[in-house]
C-alpha cells in the first residue's frame, strides 16, 4: 500500500469517511478505492447497504456490489488498516422479517451502529406511528448486540404542527433504542445552529456527518460538497462542541459535483481537518 498518513483525528476523536461519495470509484476498483482513503489517514468505514440502495439511481446505484459476502467486505476493509463504524440502510430493510438480514449483515461486516438513512414525507401523526416503530426496532438491535441510529435527514428539522420534528423524537423514541447522527448539511439547510443544537441534546448523538458548502440560491433539501473548510459552515465551532457533548466519531461525507474527483476532495478535507487540529 505504501505509506501511509497518520490516523485522522479530531482532539482524539477519530474520523471516518461515507462510502457513499466514491461509489463510482467503487465499483471500478473495490480494493483500491478503499486503500486510497485508508492511505490518506480515515480510520474508518462507513457502509451503504449495498442490496438496500442497489437499482436507485438518485441515491447511488450499489447493485454491482450487491452480491458481496459480508466477511468479504470486512476483510478488505481491515486489510486496508482500517474498520467498518456502522452502515445506513432503507426503510424497508428494518421492516418485518427484513430486519433479521439486516442485523446479519451488519454484524457480519463488523459495524458498531445500524442506521437509518430515509426522508420520508410524512404527517406529525404519520411521524408519531413510525416512532413506535423505532422503538420496536431498537429493542431488536440492541438485543443483537448492536446500536439502532438515524442520520438526520433533510425533514426531520421541519416544525409540523408547531413542533421541531427531531425534537418530538426525541421525547417519543427512548434514547436506549435511538441515538442519532447529526448530518450538518440537512441541519444547516434549515438555519439551525448546529453546535448549539449539539451543545443542548448532549450524549444524544453519537456521530457527525461533516458537510461543506455555500448557501444555494434556491431553497434545496440538498446540495453538492465541497473540501473541508472551503464553504460556509462553521466547522471548527461545531467540531467543538462535538467534542463536549459524547460524540464518538465524526465521518467525512464528499457529494462532490461531476467535475470533482470525490478522493481529491477527501484528501483536502483530511488536511484541513489536520490543520485546524493543530
Amino acid at each position: 500500500m505504501g505509506s501511509r498518513a497518520e490516523p485522522l483525528r479530531w482532539q482524539g476523536t477519530p474520523v471516518g469517511f461515507q462510502i457513499h461519495g466514491v461509489r463510482v470509484q467503487l465499483i471500478k476498483d473495490f480494493v483500491g478505492t478503499i486503500q486510497r482513503l485508508a492511505k490518506i489517514g480515515y480510520i474508518s468505514v462507513e457502509l451503504c447497504s449495498f442490496k438496500g440502495y442497489a437499482g436507485d439511481v438518485q441515491r447511488g446505484d450499489f447493485g454491482p456490489l450487491a452480491d458481496m459476502q459480508p466477511a468479504q467486505i470486512r476483510r478488505l476493509v481491515e486489510d486496508a488498516g482500517m474498520s467498518v463504524s456502522g452502515c445506513h440502510f432503507r426503510l424497508a430493510e428494518l421492516k418485518n422479517r427484513e430486519i433479521g438480514r439486516t442485523l446479519d449483515w451488519s454484524m457480519g461486516v463488523g459495524a458498531n451502529y445500524v442506521i437509518l438513512a430515509e426522508d420520508p414525507d410524512m404527517s406529525m401523526a404519520e411521524w408519531r406511528c413510525a416512532f413506535e416503530l423505532m422503538n420496536q426496532c431498537g429493542e431488536q438491535v440492541r438485543k443483537a448486540g448492536l446500536t439502532f441510529a438515524l442520520h438526520t435527514p433533510f425533514g426531520i428539522w421541519k416544525k409540523l404542527d408547531g413542533v421541531m420534528v427531531l425534537d418530538e423524537m426525541m421525547r417519543s423514541v427512548k434514547p436506549e433504542n435511538l441515538i442519532y447522527q447529526l448530518d450538518l448539511s440537512t441541519a444547516w439547510l434549515n438555519g439551525i445552529d448546529s453546535a448549539k443544537y449539539l451543545a443542548g441534546h448532549p450524549d444524544r448523538f453519537f456521530s457527525v456527518h461533516l458537510r461543506d458548502g455555500k448557501r444555494p440560491d434556491q431553497p434545496v433539501t440538498s446540495m453538492s460538497s465541497l473540501p473541508l473548510g472551503e464553504g460556509e459552515i462553521n466547522l471548527k465551532e461545531v467540531l467543538s462542541s462535538a467534542e463536549n457533548t459524547g460524540v464518538e466519531n465524526c465521518v467525512v461525507e464528499m457529494e462532490v459535483d461531476s467535475r470533482t474527483d470525490p478522493i481529491e476532495a477527501f484528501r483536502a478535507s483530511a488536511e484541513y481537518l489536520r490543520r485546524l487540529s493543530s
